[in-house]
């Protein structure tokens, strides 16, 4: 199996973090163990546990609290609310927003496209998606 592109891994090991094939339960042994700075991309979340994807190809869960640290560099910031369109695609005319982003977050730009940007925010940088490139401004 390839390889995914390095921008999709969005957080890193810190430590030795054993990892669960299902979500674990109390007295659960780990099914393996990612080695520290083993590159992962967050999926959810269940309480006091995420399930990532990493790139050794192992999607499992993991005890989150304190074992992810972000990788990404947040590159620019947005000059006003924004609206925002989730999915690779670029929204078509008429498109309804998914949501708003206010004014100030933060985002890695992932790529400039004609008049859309495909950005991943500071908040939830797994939950990519669009914003005009006019409410860009560089960090």
């Amino acid at each position: 199996m390839a390889k995914k592109p390095a921008n999709d891994y969005t957080h890193a090991i810190t430590g030795e973090v054993g990892y669960y094939l299902k979500v674990p339960s109390e007295g659960d042994k780990p099914d393996g163990y990612f080695k520290n700075g083993t590159r992962v991309k967050l999926l959810k979340e269940k309480g006091i546990y995420a399930q990532v994807e990493s790139e050794t190809n192992v999607k499992a869960w993991i005890y989150a609290k304190g074992t992810l640290e972000l990788i990404f560099r947040l590159t620019h910031e947005l000059k006003d609310n924004a609206e925002y369109w989730i999915g690779p695609e670029e929204p078509y005319p008429g498109r309804p927003a998914d949501e708003i982003l206010p004014e100030e977050t933060k985002v890695m730009l992932l790529e400039q496209r004609n008049r859309y940007a495909y950005v991943a925010p500071e908040f939830n940088p797994g939950h990519k998606g669009h914003v005009e490139n006019h409410l860009l401004k560089r960090l």
